[in-house]
């Protein structure tokens, strides 16, 4: 079986770093947006996404959070708004990546269906990531015609 050189792996690894650290930029982004009383978590919390292995786990707390920020800041603003934006392509993502990262560590034979999981995953992440980055325009651009009354 061909072996993977360290240089690439690391390479992979600082590429992904990269991406993991634009769509946290979003998030944070996003959620400075959305006025204080309408949080349910700090905007520098997203960051913690950036630590391999725990953003496993905290990603469903910054999904389920910044989904119901977005929902009280909307409601509170009178848009209309889906119930929980975002949330189910986050928790789609989030569930497939750690489904994924189970089964690999269970049995390292299923690596092909955690990299099924994985691709589908991949998917769902885009397709929040996507989601959030239209709230927050949303969101900017109500800030924008506000400023400009």
């Amino acid at each position: 079986m061909p072996t993977i050189s360290s240089e690439v792996l690391t390479l992979a690894f600082l590429i992904q770093a990269l991406i993991i650290a634009m769509f946290c930029r979003t998030l944070y982004q996003t959620i400075l947006l959305v006025r204080e009383p309408s949080r349910t978590i700090g905007p520098g919390f997203v960051w913690l996404l950036l630590i391999p292995f725990f953003e496993k786990f905290w990603s469903f707390r910054v999904i389920t959070s910044i989904s119901s920020s977005l929902n009280k800041e909307f409601t509170d603003r009178n848009f209309e708004i889906e119930d929980r934006p975002g949330y189910l392509y986050g928790m789609m993502y989030a569930v497939l990546s750690l489904f994924s990262t189970i089964i690999v560590m269970i049995d390292p034979s299923l690596i092909l269906v955690a990299g099924v999981l994985n691709l589908t995953g991949l998917v769902f992440f885009v397709l929040y990531w996507t989601k959030i980055n239209w709230y927050k325009k949303v969101l900017e651009d109500d800030h924008a015609e506000t400023n400009s009354q």
